[in-house]
């Protein structure tokens, strides 16, 4: 399921190239036709001080291009560091469900015999505190498999995280 993030970041990709492309096709016909009217100025006369000028455009032209590239450029690793900072943060949220996971399982291990847990069940005062105890444990339970669930989740967001930072490059 995308996330709004996930269409904007999308939508802004697909808006933010063409926006390159037509820039880059604008820079490019000019240098098509002062190129072409640099050689038709050499076909037809020698006069070096016209031909100096439309050189000057041409170099004009050519860095204009690559001003427009080296925006381009920047803009892109802007986008590249704050996908690598949210990667490191979801690496983070990821280690810390990892140790709070571990420490759940060593819990439940030190813990695992049933028979332990009837008896803690059994030898309760009356009907309600058993009923609370039995609860107890079908909670820890459950908050173990939930634990397990969002852990596995985060993890494969941050694979997918991981995936488009390739991508990007």
């Amino acid at each position: 399921m995308e996330t709004i993030d996930d269409v904007l970041t999308r939508l802004g990709k697909s808006q933010f190239r063409s926006g390159f492309k037509l820039k880059k096709k604008d820079i490019e016909k000019e240098i098509n036709v002062l190129q072409a009217q640099i050689k038709k100025n050499d076909a037809k006369s020698k006069d070096l001080l016209e031909k100096f000028s439309l050189t000057e455009k041409l170099l004009s032209a050519r860095k204009k291009q690559l001003n427009e590239s080296n925006r381009q450029l920047k803009a892109l690793d802007g986008r590249i560091s704050v996908r690598r900072k949210r990667a490191q943060e979801m690496k983070q949220r990821v280690d810390t469900l990892d140790k709070y996971y571990s420490r759940l399982l060593v819990s439940a291990y030190k813990s695992r015999k049933m028979s332990s847990w009837y008896v803690y069940i059994l030898s309760s005062e009356s009907v309600g505190q058993a009923y609370r105890r039995y609860n107890y444990f079908k909670s820890l339970s459950d908050n173990l498999k939930a634990q397990a669930v969002e852990l596995k989740n985060a993890r494969q967001d941050l694979q997918g995280e991981l995936d488009s930072l390739t991508a990007m490059r």
